[in-house]
């Protein structure tokens, strides 16, 4: 009887240690605070070269400064296997600077590119620029051509002169610059971007 008794105990023990440590468990699941985990992101290092299409016309005439502007991404951008910006993103930014055309120099804008918005909805704030023939987003703002030529002689041995034509004179009126919708365009970032991959 008394060996029962004792195992009665012990087992009585074991429960109530049991009963313990699961308190102990289960106060822990309630009071811990969950571990988030961080989504895994790609990055498209600075530099990078994105092609867009232009959604509307951008004119040193039509426009003013502050305008915003859109293009569209024809084809999905990857790195290596995995999608990073996905067709159809569309990157937008605003007209920085404008100036119309005035007598001797050709209209002039500048362009900035700061969000991308992907087909899901959500976007991303970036630093981009678009490529030009005068670098840094800049176009038009060219001189006009002279208005006029003058004759300048020249000699040399073999011929006893010739003249030649060298514009001269005022410069024409300027021409408004534009760029027309659909027109493909290269965006260049100018900070890295970090997206979360499709």
């Amino acid at each position: 009887m008394k060996n029962y008794n004792l195992l009665k105990y012990i087992f009585c023990i074991i429960c109530l240690f049991a009963l313990a440590k699961s308190q102990n468990v289960l106060a822990e699941v309630v009071t811990g605070t969950p571990e988030l985990k961080q989504p895994h992101t790609l990055t498209l290092a600075a530099g990078s070269l994105i092609k867009g299409i232009l959604q509307s016309q951008i004119s040193s005439e039509i426009n003013s400064k502050g305008d915003t502007i859109s293009l569209i991404i024809p084809f999905s951008m990857y790195i290596k296997d995995t999608v990073c910006i996905p067709e159809n993103s569309v990157f937008t930014g605003t007209i920085t600077e404008l100036e119309k055309a005035k007598q001797g120099v050709d209209g002039y804008f500048k362009l900035e590119i700061n969000k991308v918005y992907f087909p899901d909805g959500t976007f991303a704030n970036i630093s981009a620029s678009i490529w030009s023939k005068r670098g840094n987003s800049e176009f038009g703002g060219d001189f006009a051509p002279r208005g006029s030529f003058k004759k300048v002689p020249h000699y040399n041995e073999r011929l006893n002169g010739i003249l030649q034509l060298v514009p001269d004179g005022e410069r024409l009126a300027g021409k408004e610059t534009k760029l027309e919708a659909g027109s493909e365009l290269i965006i260049i970032l100018n900070e890295d971007l970090n997206v979360v991959p499709f």
